[in-house]
């Protein structure tokens, strides 16, 4: 099920950050952190599960399965928190030339792997860097 828009489903995840940052405390290492999770639920309703998730009863669903107190997502898209919060990803990579999704940008922004790359060409560009700490020199990547 192909969405009418990608933006609602990227709304709602800022929206998902915002409530996350709000509560004052620490975030959690990336991967146990909600809005990781959130965005995991999203991928998978679309992909395994051919959801719309542009339909806010999708996300609804997701943010209750997730614990997510839906009222303050619910506030931070209508106040536009979410919105402005997107606009700025999207200001974002506007300004670093993405395109497209997936794109790596590495070594501040000189180097960039978009789309469909193999693992071994994205770990090859990694390990590049790594080797090579000095911050002027070119890497062969």
């Amino acid at each position: 099920m192909r969405p009418r828009t990608s933006a609602s489903p990227h709304q709602f995840l800022k929206a998902v950050e915002l409530v996350e940052r709000s509560g004052g405390a620490p975030l959690p290492p990336y991967l146990d952190r909600l809005s990781t999770r959130a965005a995991r639920d999203i991928r998978h309703a679309f992909f395994a599960e051919a959801q719309d998730i542009g339909d806010w009863d999708v996300q609804l669903e997701i943010a209750e399965k997730l614990g997510l107190d839906s009222a303050l997502i619910d506030d931070k898209l209508r106040s536009s928190e979410a919105l402005a919060a997107l606009v700025i990803d999207y200001g974002l990579a506007a300004d670093n030339g993405v395109a497209g999704s997936p794109t790596f940008l590495m070594n501040e922004g000189r180097q960039k792997l978009f789309g469909n790359v193999g693992y071994r060409l994205l770990e090859a560009n990694v390990q590049e860097l790594l080797r090579r700490p000095e911050q002027d020199g070119a890497s062969w990547c």
